[in-house]
């Protein structure tokens, strides 16, 4: 297969051992999270394109990842584990406030009518519909483009 025959949204799997996948999801965990509260939280309207693109850019990077030696995607609750409830779990909004303190000191200030339980609330929901899909093996470029513009 030639690459000007691949589809634009069809994404190249990438086989690694499990505990090599488990690093490459855990690194990008933190920009992800920070990049989605950065959507939510931070009245730069200039900047959301940029942010967009590099969100973007991170689940492709984890939406391909196959296991080998089965070369299949990891189960939901893999990469559910690792992107929300290893950062968030039981300890939710403490932690959410937490990041948005790092983001406050970065940026100088965020929105001031944040409800931290729907923030909460709004983070588990995408990282639940993105793991189940990479879990599917149906996550696609159109559908994170879709997941992040929801958020």
């Amino acid at each position: 297969m030639k690459l000007d025959e691949i589809a634009p949204d069809r994404l190249m799997d990438m086989a690694y051992s499990r505990r090599r996948a488990e690093q490459i999801v855990s690194g990008l965990e933190v920009p992800i999270n920070m990049h989605l509260l950065k959507l939510a939280a931070v009245p730069m309207p200039e900047q959301i394109p940029h942010w967009r693109q590099e969100l973007t850019t991170w689940l492709t990077t984890i939406a391909t990842i196959r296991v080998k030696p089965s070369t299949r995607p990891a189960s939901a609750g893999f990469y559910f584990r690792i992107l929300f409830d290893e950062p968030f779990g039981g300890n939710e909004v403490p932690a959410l406030i937490a990041r948005l303190q790092l983001l406050r000191q970065q940026y100088g200030q965020i929105r001031a009518a944040l409800d931290e339980q729907a923030l909460v609330d709004r983070l588990r929901a995408f990282h639940l519909r993105f793991a189940e899909g990479c879990a599917q093996g149906t996550m696609d470029l159109g559908e994170i483009n879709a997941l992040v513009d929801s958020f």
